[in-house]
């Protein structure tokens, strides 16, 4: 699949939820982006990497200072949109995400997830902003 198709697939549920939950169109795709490698390694249909009772995989986490690899639980999905729409309420019921939500600056939302302890990768926010630039998201989402 190529990188506009998969935007053009998410982006319609994003778009949707951005306007439900105001969550950023484009930082929900870059998140897809980054933790799913474009849709290639996302089992489960789990496009963010949200963890959950689902099946068992290896994982890696930043944990004092270094990069260490984990087994954990990560929910499954029947398709993609459903994944995109857990990812919303995920973010939309958490009271750490408050921030995240009806942020109209994409580097102002990256910096809250990251914030907000989304990932432990501590380039997280970095990654989601080259993202959104390198991959003309801020055109494609409004």
């Amino acid at each position: 699949m190529s990188k506009e198709s998969f935007i053009d697939q998410l982006a319609p549920a994003a778009q949707a939820d951005m306007r439900e939950f105001g969550i950023l169109a484009s930082v929900t795709i870059a998140q897809a982006i980054l933790e799913s490698g474009w849709g290639r390694s996302a089992p489960g249909n789990n496009l963010f990497g949200i963890k959950g009772s689902g099946q068992q995989q290896v994982t890696q986490e930043f944990i004092n200072g270094k990069w260490i690899q984990i087994v954990d639980g990560f929910r499954v999905y029947d398709n993609w949109r459903d994944s995109v729409r857990d990812h919303s309420l995920h973010l939309a019921n958490n009271p750490r995400y408050a921030n995240v939500l009806h942020e109209r600056d994409y580097r102002c939302a990256s910096q809250e997830l990251q914030r907000a302890g989304y990932a432990t990768d501590p380039q997280y926010a970095d990654k989601l902003i080259r993202i959104i630039e390198g991959s003309e998201l801020l055109v494609l989402i409004k």
